[in-house]
């Protein structure tokens, strides 16, 4: 249907495209379509290309469309590549991503996208995947596949140099040191294990993981990860440049990169009188109120945590450990979809079994292992790497 020759990424000297659709069946229950369009407007030829892939076995849909425009001797890109797309393969993931470097100067398949940054993420399977993203929020993969990420995320980028001042310094984070955050539903958190031993917290001797810096360069927030991963956020209040001790009776709202269009504090965090966090609530465009309750046992560790979403409990965890205060099993029931699942880790971190069934229960009743009447299906899988998070899940 064309010929041409390729002079560059950009331009050819001949192309001559009749209007056309192909599709393509691949391997993989995956189909792709194309479709080219050739429209003359105000003495000028546009071709408008579309391509749209499905895979039924991911679960996956994506459509890239660009635009080229067309005079005597040459064709030029004009728009594009526009891409929509259902990442629901993105979401397969057991980590979110953490960022390995910026690129100063990216190109992929010919086309140069400025700055950008490199991530990693972990997949279910256990494989690391590599993605490069630009201020206009396209991922392109290691395999230089182009696929665009969920709009409402669109603003963690924009947010870099000015929410995290560290991320100003792009000479060091490719000088070899070490730094890492991590993308979540409320932004970036700053991983920083170089520096993490300067900081101990006298609660439960946690390490202080992640800081959060105001322009003069106190730290305002810090965010402490327990024996179970779980992160616990702690807002620091300064008098004339010292820090604070905190108010047992005063809730601390806390800054949220959540949603950049309001300035607005949307969490708010309630400290018991241990300093513990016995309560946070934030309001969510789709799920409305999202309220979490933590009661602690003697040692000052969770032993319950409850989840409420636009006022209905939502699930009940309940979380056991051993002489030693080692976490090693953790017990969840999801009241409305009636289902149970319990986590029981050894305790040498080697092994995981996580147990499912269906169960009918009174939810004030919960105290944890619960039989069903019902099958329970059963999984056991080993840890394929040593982390503190448990990370590398692998079926046996």
């Amino acid at each position: 249907e064309s010929s041409e020759r390729q002079v560059d990424t950009t331009s050819f000297e001949t192309f001559t495209p009749k209007n056309g659709q192909y599709k393509f069946v691949m391997s993989g229950n995956s189909t792709l379509y194309k479709k080219v369009i050739v429209r003359n407007e105000d003495d000028s030829t546009y071709i408008d290309t579309y391509f749209l892939e499905t895979n039924e076995s991911a679960k996956h849909m994506s459509v890239e469309k660009q635009t080229y425009q067309m005079n005597s001797d040459s064709i030029s890109l004009l728009n594009g590549p526009d891409i929509m797309e259902l990442p629901l393969t993105l979401n397969s993931s057991a980590s979110g991503f953490t960022l390995r470097e910026f690129v100063e100067n990216f190109s992929a398949n010919g086309s140069s996208f400025g700055k950008a940054a490199l991530f990693s993420r972990e997949n279910l399977d256990g494989n690391v995947s590599y993605h490069y993203v630009t201020p206009e929020f396209l991922i392109i993969d290691s395999t230089d596949t182009w696929t665009s990420f969920d709009d409402s995320s669109a603003n963690i980028f924009d947010s870099f140099a000015s929410q995290y001042s560290t991320l100003n310094d792009i000479e060091s984070l490719n000088s070899g040191e070490i730094v890492e955050f991590n993308i979540t539903d409320h932004g970036l958190i700053h991983i920083n294990p170089n520096t993490a031993s300067e900081y101990e917290s006298s609660l439960h001797n946690q390490t202080i993981l992640a800081l959060k810096h105001d322009e003069s360069g106190q730290v305002t927030h810090e965010v402490k990860y327990d024996r179970f991963g779980l992160p616990t956020i702690y807002k620091n209040v300064y008098i004339n440049g010292q820090k604070t001790s905190y108010s047992s009776k005063n809730s601390y709202a806390l800054s949220s990169t959540y949603d950049n269009r309001s300035q607005e504090d949307d969490f708010v965090i309630d400290i018991n009188s241990q300093g513990f966090i016995s309560k946070w609530s934030h309001e969510s465009g789709y799920m409305g109120n999202v309220t979490v309750k933590y009661s602690y046992n003697s040692q000052g560790l969770v032993e319950r945590e409850e989840r409420y979403e636009g006022g209905e409990l939502y699930f009940i965890a309940i979380y056991e450990y051993t002489e030693n205060l080692k976490h090693i099993k953790t017990s969840q029931y999801f009241i409305q979809m009636h289902q149970q699942y319990i986590f029981v880790f050894s305790e040498d971190d080697k092994y995981l079994t996580i147990r499912r069934s269906f169960l009918d229960f009174p939810f004030h009743e919960y105290s944890g292992e619960v039989i069903s009447n019902d099958a329970a299906e059963e999984t056991h899988y080993i840890f394929t790497d040593e982390s503190e998070y448990r990370s590398g899940l692998q079926p046996i």
